[in-house]
C-alpha cells in the first residue's frame, strides 16, 4: 500500500490528476452499471477537490480515520489502474 502511494506521488502532476480523474469516473460508471439512480464516486465533492489539490499521499497521511475510510475505494481504484498500467499511459 505504501509503495503504491509512493509510486503515485512520484508521478508527474498531470499524470496523477489524470489517474484520479479516471478512477473517479470509473467509480461513477460502476455505480451507474450497478443501477444507482444518482451515481457518484462515493467521495464528497470537497474530498475530490482536496485529493486533486494536495495529492493523495499528503491527504491520506494527514487524514482522520473517517476520511481514510472514505478514501479507501478511490485508493483501491487507483491501485488497480496503476497495477494494470492504465494509469501509466
Amino acid at each position: 500500500f505504501k509503495q503504491m502511494l509512493d509510486a503515485f506521488s512520484e508521478m508527474p502532476e498531470d499524470k496523477r490528476k489524470k489517474v484520479v480523474d479516471d478512477a473517479i469516473r470509473n467509480m461513477k460508471n460502476q455505480a451507474m452499471a450497478d443501477g444507482d439512480p444518482a451515481p457518484s464516486s462515493g467521495l464528497s465533492p470537497e474530498l475530490e477537490k482536496r485529493v486533486r489539490a494536495i495529492g493523495l499521499k499528503t491527504l491520506y497521511t494527514q487524514a482522520s480515520p473517517q476520511t481514510k475510510a472514505e478514501l479507501a475505494p478511490l485508493i483501491e481504484a487507483i491501485q488497480r489502474q496503476v497495477q494494470t498500467g492504465r494509469g501509466m499511459r
